[in-house]
């Protein structure tokens, strides 16, 4: 008796499940991947920008004005922080919120800016 090579129906059908049930164990934590790396940039470059702000303080003697920030996050940082600091921050994509603490929010910063995506 010869035997034809090849797989038959049964057994593409039983592999084609198991990938699928793979898949779906594994996509709730790839997307919880995904979103951590996503706050970790922000947060990443929330603190350089911040210490770009306390760079730029500490060579001028003031911090840079707060209205700057109603032109845009990126024009903040490249207009007015890089050509005092030198600090070539990306903005990251997006749209993100700024919020700007006053004086005495922030342990010894009387300017400090968090920054957050929206969802």
């Amino acid at each position: 008796m010869r035997r034809e090579r090849g797989f038959s129906l049964v057994e593409l059908i039983v592999a084609v499940g198991l990938i699928a049930v793979l898949v779906a164990v594994a996509m709730p934590s790839i997307t919880s991947y995904i979103g951590a790396s996503a706050r970790m940039d922000t947060l990443t470059f929330e603190r350089s920008l911040n210490r770009s702000i306390v760079l730029y303080s500490a060579m001028r003697g003031e911090y840079p004005p707060q209205s700057a920030l109603g032109q845009g996050l990126r024009y903040f940082v490249e207009e007015v922080l890089y050509p005092v600091t030198g600090n070539r921050l990306t903005v990251p994509e997006g749209s993100y919120s700024v919020d700007v603490f006053p004086k005495n929010a922030a342990a010894g910063s009387p300017f400090r800016i968090r920054v957050g995506p929206y969802d």
